[in-house]
This record gives structure tokens, sequence and C-alpha cells, in this order.
């Protein structure tokens, strides 16, 4: 395997990556892994974009779609966390006012 299979293969497996962060379960709770995804998606994003891909320098557009493509999923993917930080602080903030109805029910029943 030459130098250009690996480094497409390892694009491959990094888009892959991405796509299993954001849709299986016990991944999306592992904040070390989403954030180590995200400075390698910004790190093959910057060496796409500034190298390009090695035996592709004659089709400059595939490293800049390439790399563009993992400026996008940068972005998706903070956005899609900031979502759901929000989610979840909506949840938290439902939970205790739903707790403090039922002590204030409570203290009246009693």
């Amino acid at each position: 395997m030459d130098i250009s299979t690996g480094f497409l293969l390892s694009v491959a497996l990094l888009l892959g990556l991405n796509n299993a962060i954001t849709r299986i379960p016990f991944l999306r709770e592992r904040a070390a892994l989403f954030w180590a995804t995200q400075l390698l998606d910004l790190g093959a994003c910057l060496l796409l974009l500034i190298w390009g891909i090695p035996g592709f320098q004659h089709m400059p557009a595939i490293s800049y779609m390439l790399g563009l493509l993992f400026l996008l999923h940068v972005a998706t993917n903070l956005r899609w966390k900031a979502r759901q930080r929000r989610d979840r602080s909506v949840d938290d903030e439902v939970e205790s006012r739903r707790s403090a109805i039922r002590a204030a029910l409570e203290d009246a029943e009693e």
C-alpha cells in the first residue's frame, strides 16, 4: 500500500469516526473522544488545505473539498454539542421545577 492509499484510508476512517460519535450513544457520552476527534478533524482540514493529498497534487480540488468537508464536520459537531448541552440544561431546569412543585404539594398536604 502506497502513501496516498494509506492517507485516503485514514481520511475515510476519520470520517467514519465523526459519524459514529454523533450516532452511537456510548460514544456520545465520551467528552474526551469528542474533543480529540474535533482536534483530528481540524488537523486534517489544515493538512489537506495546506499540503494536499499525496499523489493527487495534479488535482487540488479534491484536497480542497476534503479539507472543507472536515471543516464542515467540525462546525456541525460543535453545533450538535451546543444543542445537546442546551437540551440537557432545559431538562435539568424542568426537573428542578417538578421537584419544587412536588415538595410544595407535599408541604400543602401536611
